[in-house]
């Protein structure tokens, strides 16, 4: 089980309760898919080992906006589509594919 905390992501044991992981990255709701966690910040978009919290690739990005930060990732993890920016008068999203 995930859990997002002022102190960043936090995996904890679902029977236990206890804490398996934490990295110190906060922003906005992770995506599990295939092993891996996504998390997108304003500035970045990080990949994880579901098992260890390891970092297993970052990509920094200068304009990463609103939310959801993160929209879906394909079955390899290796497009990862992300909103870049929304406008006011639409709310239509502008889609960015990051790949590792």
């Amino acid at each position: 089980m995930l859990s997002a905390t002022s102190q960043g992501l936090r995996a904890l044991d679902a029977r236990s309760g206890e804490r398996r992981w934490q990295v110190g990255i906060g922003g906005g709701a992770p995506t599990i898919r295939d092993g891996r966690v996504y998390v997108a910040t304003k500035g970045a978009v990080y990949c994880l080992g579901f098992d260890s919290g390891r970092e297993l690739w970052t990509r920094r990005l200068s304009n990463v906006t609103g939310e959801p930060l993160l929209l879906d990732v394909d079955t390899q993890g290796t497009k990862v589509l992300i909103v870049t920016e929304r406008t006011m008068k639409t709310d239509i999203p502008k889609v960015r594919c990051c790949t590792p």
